[in-house]
């Protein structure tokens, strides 16, 4: 993804055209200064790359929660992903729709699980049985259902910094295919929950598009076998070239991997 709105002239740090001194000397310090421009071409980009399959980009509250950034993000058309409660209601104080929202996070709470169900948000990503079955008492107490996503750890290796890989077998995130599946064939256990969805989130920084193409690999041998899977969310950070000269994946090169797979499913990109 471009990050290049930051440009020294003659001496001087821009944002976009704007001398970021002038700024300073209006504002004062300190100061955190973005490029909305930037943020909306690099959306665009991604739109633009994934629209002949419908796909609904959700941009990451938890990258910034800034509410001039989300209000933004929104107005273009992304949705948004949250991790809790809070960047749940910071969402909606920006204008998404509760349709456009999903709760994602390993450490959601009953409070936080409740609070989304109530606003009615599109999708809650689930990481474990131990959270499907509160869910579920949850919105029965509340007399509605709730679509959900379950988490798939895939066990594949990103081409990233270890910290930040997500999606391999040792990591703390999602379900093996094993307990996806024995949910899947037990969702009769859950009447209030409506699992038509997978999550994988395998990572930031991806440096290649083999080990999502992979994930995706294994949420479809899943999907094969349940027909009501009809969402696919592929979670995870492109990259953006920290280093001048870096060659890494364009959000081009991961829609040509990831289109061929993609037609007929619903698509969330985060």
């Amino acid at each position: 993804m471009l990050n290049d709105s930051f440009r020294y002239h003659e001496g001087e740090l821009y944002c976009d055209s704007l001398p970021v001194l002038d700024i300073v000397r209006a504002v004062g310090t300190p100061v955190y200064l973005y490029s909305l421009k930037q943020a909306l071409a690099n959306l665009q980009r991604l739109q633009n790359a994934f629209a002949d399959l419908g796909a609904y980009i959700h941009y990451s509250a938890k990258a910034n929660g800034n509410l001039s950034v989300l209000r933004t993000l929104i107005e273009a058309g992304a949705g948004i992903d949250c991790v809790s409660g809070g960047e749940v209601f910071r969402a909606l104080q920006a204008g998404a729709q509760p349709a456009q929202i999903v709760l994602a996070g390993v450490g959601k709470t009953p409070a936080e699980l409740r609070m989304a169900v109530e606003q009615g948000v599109g999708w809650v990503n689930v990481e474990n049985v131990a959270e499907c079955a509160v869910l579920d008492q949850l919105v029965g107490a509340l007399g509605g259902v709730q679509r959900v996503a379950l988490r798939l750890n895939p066990d594949v290796s990103a081409s990233t910094h270890r910290y930040i890989a997500t999606g391999h077998g040792g990591a703390k995130f999602g379900l093996a295919e094993k307990a996806v599946r024995q949910l899947l064939d037990r969702r009769m256990d859950y009447p209030h929950l409506r699992f038509e969805g997978i999550h994988i989130h395998i990572g930031s920084q991806l440096g290649d598009t083999s080990a999502t193409t992979q994930a995706v690999q294994s949420v479809l041998d899943i999907a094969r076998s349940y027909p009501g899977i009809r969402m696919i969310d592929i979670g995870g950070g492109l990259p953006v070239a920290y280093e001048p000269g870096r060659v890494l994946p364009e959000p081009e090169a991961f829609a040509r991997v990831l289109r061929p797979l993609l037609k007929g499913f619903e698509v969330i990109l985060e």
